[in-house]
């Protein structure tokens, strides 16, 4: 039994277009789209590297892809072929203890079993007003007697 053929990138043919008599004449790359299937595949939908492959600009190629909708859908499964490929090492890495990868998919994956990174900070306390000036005091390096900034009272104040 042999062993199944790599699959290899084609090569584009290179077509002479405008004036062929001069040296002005320009190549264009054609490439037909079963050979361009294999490009997609082979790079995983990623366009630039489709257009490097297949010598096509990044624009032209996402022209082309855009406008056929069976590269188009080639595309689309190829990205969903490599995001599975990265969802499966995840969870080895996760299942071997890795902590950022536990991490990552609880943050992910776990939302839906109530994990959540939100943090909730309770700024109601019940401290004394002359303690809280002390705690503030020696935070900031003042002793507790000196002007802490407050506003002056006012009339109304002294009044009541």
């Amino acid at each position: 039994m042999t062993a199944p053929k790599p699959k290899t990138t084609p090569k584009p043919k290179r077509k002479k277009v405008g004036n062929p008599g001069t040296k002005r004449g320009r190549y264009k790359t054609e490439l037909t789209d079963e050979a361009l299937l294999i490009i997609i595949d082979k790079y995983y939908g990623v366009l630039p590297d489709i257009a490097k492959a297949s010598g096509q600009t990044y624009m032209g190629m996402k022209k082309r892809i855009g406008d056929n909708p069976a590269l188009k859908a080639a595309c689309l499964e190829a990205r969903d072929k490599i995001v599975s490929i990265a969802e499966s090492q995840l969870y080895k890495m996760a299942a071997k203890g890795n902590l950022k990868a536990i991490q990552y998919m609880l943050s992910r994956v776990g939302r839906k079993n109530g994990w959540t990174e939100e943090s909730t900070i309770n700024l109601r306390t019940s401290i004394a007003p002359d303690e809280a000036k002390q705690e503030v005091a020696t935070l900031f390096g003042l002793k507790a007697d000196e002007p802490t900034g407050e506003a002056p009272e006012s009339k109304e104040d002294e009044e009541a």
